[in-house]
């Protein structure tokens, strides 16, 4: 395939892969038609019933399956044609990606990319992982379709992966103390200044408090604040549309009334029906305006860069220069069982599926386990002593 064929190419998949509603129903109406004949197609058809949990699934999908399909564009390939040995080719080609797959890390504006720069390098085991487990959902549901004969991903052979055991994405209770004392001392001599310093504490304290993800804030207003018999909660439509219920404690709600206060919204705690959003951007022109989740990420990782700068503890001026609303959603986590909080209210607060995903933030408890570490080490010693 020549270079312009495969740019077409691209230009065509960016279009067949994107979520129409307008396609045929036919394709999903109890299996992939007569009409699904183009693989394309079929991977439109899988995106649409199962990539609609969120944006980024969406995202994380749309993009597996294009590395596939361009692929098998390259190597004049088919769902129809594709055999074992091809699935182990494509997986090792990720691993060892030739010259032209790779795209730089941050293209210019003009620069024209080829059809094939998909990756920014070889992808790690546990990215590779990933790939194979998104393609293996791909294909388990081409197979219940009918679309094809085989799971080849679930026949492929599977390399050990070592999965990482501690999440250590996470400030320490020094680290998050150092951060808030700096924000607080930042100065806000104009106007501009006043409502960044308002928009990012209110916003910091949030992330951490709730361990909300970014999309949750964007999408989250006022209203949604509740009050309870024993206090308020936020009501939180989670990843994959899943609601949940975060309590909220009553540092939060002080925060919330000083920001609302500030904006000069009362009465200073939401009512039914407020649809002002959680957060707003900066800008009040036309109204209050929520933040995009894109923009609520670059605020964290700017304040992070930023407190960073004047950090004079290396280790945690590494960490701040790294930092990301996942990373306050871990310290969120991490802060919660180092306080003595069980798993089980840990695990619905954050919204986790599976408790085993709780359950790593216990392991990161290095203080709480040296403390037990001594509280064993006395015991043995008192047992050593004579009577």
């Amino acid at each position: 395939m020549t270079e312009s064929s495969l740019i077409a190419a691209r230009a065509q998949v960016v279009t067949d892969l994107s979520v129409q509603p307008t396609m045929p129903h036919s394709l999903f109406a109890g299996g992939l038609s007569s009409e699904a004949s183009d693989d394309q197609r079929a991977i439109a058809a899988w995106l649409l019933a199962r990539a609609g949990r969120s944006t980024h699934t969406q995202a994380a999908y749309q993009r597996e399956s294009m590395r596939l399909w361009v692929w098998m564009q390259e190597h004049n390939k088919t769902f129809a044609t594709l055999r074992l040995d091809d699935i182990h080719q494509f997986f090792a080609h990720l691993q060892q990606p030739p010259a032209h797959w790779i795209r730089p890390r941050k293209p210019r504006q003009d620069e024209a990319l080829l059809a094939t720069q998909l990756l920014i390098g070889p992808l790690s085991d546990q990215s590779l992982d990933y790939s194979r487990r998104v393609l293996g959902l791909l294909f388990s549901y081409l197979h219940d379709a009918g679309y094809i004969a085989r799971q080849l991903i679930k026949l492929s052979l599977r390399p050990p992966v070592q999965q990482q055991t501690t999440p250590n994405k996470w400030l320490s209770v020094e680290g998050w103390h150092w951060l808030q004392d700096w924000l607080d001392a930042q100065p806000r001599q104009t106007a501009a200044a006043e409502r960044r310093y308002r928009r990012d504490r209110w916003l910091l304290l949030l992330l951490y408090q709730t361990g909300m993800r970014r999309e949750e804030v964007a999408q989250a207003r006022m209203c949604d604040v509740q009050p309870q018999q024993y206090g308020h909660v936020l009501q939180v439509l989670g990843k994959g549309r899943k609601p949940r219920t975060i309590t909220l404690h009553q540092q939060v709600l002080d925060a919330l009334a000083d920001y609302r206060a500030w904006l000069g919204i009362l009465p200073t705690l939401p009512v039914p029906n407020d649809q002002m959003p959680l957060v707003c951007a900066l800008s009040q022109q036309g109204g209050f305006k929520p933040l995009t989740p894109r923009a609520i990420g670059l605020i964290i990782q700017q304040i992070g860069q930023a407190a960073a700068q004047d950090c004079p503890d290396p280790h945690l001026q590494q960490r701040l220069a790294q930092m990301s609303t996942h990373w306050l959603r871990h310290t969120n986590a991490t802060h919660r069982l180092l306080a003595g909080a069980s798993l089980e209210t840990t695990q619905d607060e954050l919204g986790h599926r599976d408790p085993k995903t709780t359950r790593l933030y216990a392991k990161t408890l290095d203080q709480q386990r040296r403390a037990d570490l001594e509280r064993f080490a006395a015991l043995s010693q008192r047992q050593r002593e004579p009577d």
